[in-house]
């Protein structure tokens, strides 16, 4: 250990983040931790680049009483990984229950969790694009456009839960529009929870549109 408290050492092999998994603020956290000296840096840097984690970092330090620089990047990651993991087990849940819609694109390693509890009328493609992870649940998507947009909320008026990427704002998200438009149509039904893969940047020459969920009881996860 050295003399300002920060343990000696990078972060352990077993807790490297995930990219998909862990937030870039985890992944930089532990690609630059042998030049944080005090775990207020860590705290600062935070506020700066994602303030959402704030909760968990406080947690950590004033709970779990971690103090140490190494030790609560550790846990960081792994609380991470937890929390994302507890995330898809629910998601799974709802979709069994037809309590969830998700909306496409997302990453392999989600749709990979989610196929088999996924079921057609529940799964959407915003894109025309279909990638080649999407043969894992072949059969159970159709593509949502504002043509059959009417019909899609029929069947979906229902659900508790939308799951979708995009950018979490504060105080809204940025989506597809053709997701914004069926979002907002659901979230005046039953929709309580959005479950967001957060993309690092909006993809070059697509156009997203931003939802204000300030007139909207709704928690705001992301997978």
């Amino acid at each position: 250990m050295t003399t300002d408290g920060k343990s000696s050492g990078s972060t352990p092999s077993s807790l490297k983040p995930v990219s998909g998994v862990n937030s870039k603020v985890a992944e930089a956290l532990s690609e630059y931790s042998d030049h944080i000296m005090h775990i207020d840096e860590i705290e600062d840097y935070i506020k700066q680049v994602e303030p959402t984690v704030l909760p968990l970092f406080y947690k950590l330090r004033d709970e779990m009483k971690i103090t140490k620089v190494q030790e609560m990047i550790s846990a960081l990651i792994q609380e991470e990984i937890n929390q994302g993991m507890l995330n898809r087990d629910t998601i799974c849940e709802y979709l069994r229950n037809d309590k969830a819609v998700v909306l496409l694109p997302l990453p392999p390693h989600i749709i990979d969790y989610l196929a088999s509890s996924m079921k057609k009328g529940f799964v959407y493609n915003t894109e025309e694009k279909e990638p080649a992870h999407l043969a894992v649940i072949d059969g159970k998507y159709e593509y949502l456009s504002l043509d059959n947009l009417s019909d899609v909320i029929k069947v979906t008026k229902n659900v508790e839960t939308v799951v979708c990427d995009g950018q979490r704002l504060n105080g809204s998200v940025l989506v597809r529009p053709v997701t914004a438009t069926l979002m907002e149509a659901l979230l005046n039904k039953k929709v309580r929870t959005l479950y967001i893969h957060k993309i690092p940047h909006l993809p070059k020459g697509q156009k997203f549109t931003k939802i204000d969920l300030s007139d909207y009881e709704l928690e705001v996860r992301e997978i």
